[in-house]
């Protein structure tokens, strides 16, 4: 699969699982919708890099509290249904996206914190089996 692809942002997906087994999951603000933390890769940022960045940005997780269990050895791609695909001058025009998996242990207990961005993207967390 080609890396770059028109109309697919490049992401990261994130799985952190606790000293317990259970796995953190977040309700997106203003939704119902709960999901994996995952974000956008910036220009030139390894895939590792965003991981670890994406993971403090939306749920305060710093580096030296987790270990790398598993990195996904292939992209995963998927279209957005047709109302949530973008068309700006931002985003340029994108349908859906690629994403790489990684999967965090926590090896501190550490306190959640959604708000380390200017705008979060969740507004509560939940650790589940």
């Amino acid at each position: 699969m080609n890396l770059k692809e028109k109309g697919y942002r490049l992401n990261v997906g994130i799985i952190v699982a606790n000293s317990n087994g259970k796995l953190l999951y977040c309700r997106r603000k203003n939704s119902n919708n709960w999901q994996f933390p995952q974000g956008g890769i910036d220009k030139n940022e390894d895939t590792f890099a965003a991981a670890l960045r994406e993971l403090y940005e939306e749920v305060g997780i710093e580096k030296n509290k987790i270990k790398l269990i598993k990195e996904s050895s292939k992209w995963y791609k998927y279209d957005l249904p047709k109302k949530y695909q973008r068309n700006s001058l931002l985003w340029g025009d994108f349908i859906g996206q690629k994403q790489k998996w990684f999967l965090f242990k926590l090896i501190e207990e550490t306190e959640i914190d959604l708000n380390n961005d200017r705008n979060p993207e969740f507004d509560e967390f939940n650790w589940v089996d």
